[in-house]
């Protein structure tokens, strides 16, 4: 909420949406982490491709897509080359460890993503993204720090 700051002027309900989609995150990164237990990291990868292909495609379909060419085809598949690896590599953490060890690393993605925009657009959101971020990543890190010490306990006792 620091981030969306619901209590300025330029806030509308949309601004809402990106809280929806953590929520969504957060229940898809459970549901990963559950199928590690009966699934292999591949097939899981694979179906999420599958099921998600026909959705975005169909999405980007009723927004008018226009098929890419040239160097910008070859940008777009290799950053779906790039999403079957990273999303491959994401389930192969989920299988090895605690979702509590992943998630800091999951929430890494806000500030990364934020300073990629800066560095390739120049765009730099306002402070308050900053202090919304470092919150975020603070409370990862503080669970994941409780869980260490918790599963130190009961390996000790």
């Amino acid at each position: 909420m620091i981030i969306l700051q619901p209590w300025s002027d330029s806030f509308t309900w949309a601004a809402l949406l990106p809280v929806l989609s953590a929520l969504l995150w957060g229940a898809s990164s459970l549901i990963t982490k559950s199928l590690t237990g009966i699934e292999k990291p591949e097939t899981i990868t694979v179906w999420l491709l599958v099921l998600l292909t026909p959705i975005n495609g169909g999405l980007a379909l009723a927004a008018g897509l226009a098929v890419p060419t040239g160097a910008t085809l070859a940008l777009f598949l290799l950053a779906g080359l790039l999403t079957v690896v990273a999303q491959y590599l994401l389930t192969l953490a989920y299988a090895s460890a605690d979702a509590a060890y992943v998630q800091p690393f999951d929430d890494l993605k806000l500030p990364l993503n934020v300073l990629a925009g800066w560095l390739f657009f120049g765009y730099a959101p306002a402070g308050y993204l900053w202090l919304g971020a470092g919150l975020i990543l603070a409370a990862s890190l503080f669970i994941m720090r409780n869980e260490i010490r918790r599963e130190r306990q009961a390996a000790s006792s």
